[in-house]
């Protein structure tokens, strides 16, 4: 799997977003959602340790043109 997940014609910003954080982290228990604006993700819910929280962060900031991610997450 490659480290950088490309948009396309037939993808919408946001599935890539989605797909992304899915890939790296099966959602499982934890309660993730996504909100995107403009190229700006905000990360909110729960997960279950510092850990899982930064692995959601990097994910997302390997997509290619996420400007920015706001990670509201709670442990």
């Amino acid at each position: 799997m490659s480290a950088f997940h490309r948009i396309d014609k037939a993808h919408s910003f946001e599935e890539v977003v989605s797909t992304a954080i899915r890939r790296i982290m099966p959602l499982g228990d934890r309660q993730i959602r996504l909100w995107v604006k403009e190229r700006q993700v905000c990360l909110t819910g729960t997960v279950r340790s510092y850990n899982e929280k930064q692995i959601a962060q990097e994910a997302l900031m390997q997509v290619n043109d996420v400007q920015a991610v706001t990670n509201l997450l709670r442990v």
